[in-house]
C-alpha cells in the first residue's frame, strides 16, 4: 500500500461519490451527497478546492478530509472546524497522512484552533482524537448529541395519534415557521424557506404535527434517508411538552410502518435533548452519541 494525499482536482467528484457510498453506507444516519448535490457543492461560489483533501492508494480513493472556516473571534484564535476524516475498511492508516496534510494548510492560513467531531458512528474517532492531544469542548461534550433509533419491526406504539394531523404550508405556515425556527436556531423567515426546501429535497413520508385545542404543540418532516430509504428520520423535530411529543413520535412511527421502513431514527440535542427519557420509554434505543474536540494548533 502507497499512500499519497492532494487536494481536490476536477474530476474527483465522480471518485468521491462512490467513495461516500461506501463508507457511510453503514452509519445509523447516511450522510453523503447524491450526485446532483455534490455537482452543487462544486460548481458553487464558496467551494475551495484546497479545503477538500483525499488519500489514494493509487488510482483508488481510500480516504478524505473537509476543512470548513470558523468565524474568527476578536477575543480567540482562527478557529477551523474539520470533519473526522473518512477511509474506506483497511485504509484507516489513511487518517494520519490526511490529518498532517490539513495541518499543513491550516498553518498556512494562520489558524490557531482546530475543532473535530468525534462519533461512536465513526468506529475509533474518539480514541483517535483524544490520542492525538484534543479534548471535548466543554459546551459541545460526549453525549450533547445522540442519534436515537426505532425498530419498526416492533410495530406501533400503545400512544392514542388522534391529535395527529397533516401539516399544510399555507394553512399552517407560521406554527411551521416557529417550529423550525426553534430546531435550526434562526428566524421563522429563514426557517421555513428551509423547511421548504428539505420537503424538495428529501422523499418525505409525513409531514405532521400535533393540534391540541386549536395549536400546534409538535411538529416534524418524517422522511427517508436517500440513500438508504428503509431508514427515515424526524426532520426538525419540536414539542412543545413531552405529551404533545409522544403523540407526534407515535404518528411517524406509524407513517414509516406504513411505508415498510426498518427503523426510524431522531437526532436529540440542544433543546431537544431534555425529550430523550421520552424516546428512550417509547422504545427508541442509542445507536450513536457524539462530541465535539479541540485543541490549539498555533
Amino acid at each position: 500500500m502507497t499512500l499519497t494525499t492532494r487536494t481536490y482536482q476536477p474530476g474527483d467528484e465522480v471518485l468521491e461519490f462512490s467513495f461516500d457510498q461506501q463508507v457511510a453506507g453503514t452509519w445509523p444516519w447516511p450522510m453523503c451527497y447524491t450526485e446532483e448535490a455534490l455537482a452543487r457543492a462544486i460548481a458553487g461560489p464558496s467551494f475551495d478546492p484546497n479545503q477538500h483533501i483525499y488519500a489514494f492508494d493509487g488510482d483508488q480513493m481510500v480516504g478524505k478530509a473537509e476543512i470548513w472556516d470558523r468565524q474568527s473571534s476578536s477575543e480567540g484564535p482562527k478557529t477551523a472546524y474539520v470533519l473526522f476524516p473518512r477511509t474506506l475498511p483497511g485504509f484507516e492508516s489513511a487518517v494520519e497522512p490526511l490529518f498532517e496534510h490539513l495541518m499543513r494548510i491550516l498553518h498556512e492560513r494562520k489558524f490557531g484552533r482546530l475543532q473535530m467531531p468525534g462519533s461512536t458512528a465513526w468506529p475509533g474517532s474518539i480514541e483517535w482524537l483524544q490520542s492525538h492531544g484534543f479534548s471535548a469542548d466543554p459546551d459541545q461534550p460526549r453525549g450533547f448529541k445522540k442519534y436515537l433509533s426505532y425498530d419498526l419491526s416492533k410495530g406501533p406504539t400503545t400512544v392514542s395519534t388522534d391529535n395527529v394531523v397533516e401539516l399544510d404550508l399555507t394553512r399552517d405556515r407560521d406554527d411551521i415557521a416557529h417550529a423550525a425556527s426553534v430546531w435550526m436556531k434562526c428566524s421563522h423567515e429563514s426557517a421555513i424557506g428551509q423547511v421548504e426546501q428539505l420537503l424538495r429535497d428529501y422523499d418525505t413520508i409525513a409531514h405532521i404535527g400535533v393540534r391540541e385545542n386549536g395549536e400546534i404543540t409538535a411538529a416534524a418532516q418524517v422522511a427517508k434517508n436517500w440513500y438508504r430509504p428503509s431508514t427515515a428520520a424526524l426532520f426538525y423535530a419540536y414539542a412543545r411538552n413531552a405529551r404533545a411529543l409522544r403523540q407526534l413520535a407515535a404518528g411517524a412511527i406509524d407513517a414509516c410502518i406504513r411505508a415498510d421502513g426498518r427503523n426510524l431514527l431522531v437526532d436529540v440535542i440542544g433543546a431537544h435533548l431534555c425529550f430523550e427519557p421520552t424516546y428512550l420509554d417509547l422504545g427508541f434505543v442509542e445507536v450513536a452519541n457524539h462530541a465535539v474536540f479541540e485543541k490549539a494548533i498555533g
